[in-house]
């Protein structure tokens, strides 16, 4: 029986994550946002992130960079709300709550001031020095998990995190 060759991901990782064509594939993202204030009108969450395509050496400074984003309460939004009867096998009818979330327009809400990002984590500063986008990927992912938390449990969630 031939001997089988064992993978080594120190020397084979460019193997791994290399796409039929060649070029290299995307490692990921992740980013996670802790509540650390609440009050009757605002919110403050801190929030880091992580670019697993930025070179390995970068992934720990980056991530100890910690940022900040606020969201007023009046900018949360409610889901909607379809309520029905449903007549049941046994004959007896019921009835039935569907919450139905959206997506907000966070763009909206930060040029009406309902969400103000305070400071952006090393990775968000990356993405933000390359394309100006005012809104970068994590903290983008990261309020729309707080968004949608919020409309599936009626409260803001203490922890919240992604992996994309």
């Amino acid at each position: 029986m031939p001997a089988r060759h064992k993978l080594d991901l120190t020397r084979d990782t460019m193997l791994l994550f290399t796409r039929c064509d060649g070029t290299g594939m995307g490692l990921g993202y992740l980013g996670r946002c802790h509540l650390e204030a609440e009050d009757g009108e605002a919110a403050v969450y801190s929030y880091t992130g992580t670019n697993a395509n930025l070179p390995r050496d970068d992934w720990d400074r980056l991530e100890s960079i910690a940022g900040s984003f606020t969201i007023r309460k009046d900018a949360l939004e409610e889901p909607e709300v379809h309520v029905r009867r449903v007549r049941k096998p046994n004959g007896r009818r019921v009835i039935e709550q569907k919450v139905i979330t959206h997506f907000p327009s966070l763009h909206d809400h930060l040029r009406d001031g309902g969400i103000v990002v305070d400071d952006l984590c090393g990775a968000d500063k990356i993405e933000f020095k390359g394309t100006g986008n005012p809104l970068p990927r994590i903290v983008c992912r990261l309020l729309y998990a707080v968004y949608k938390s919020y409309m599936l449990n009626g409260k803001l969630p203490e922890d919240e995190a992604f992996i994309q």
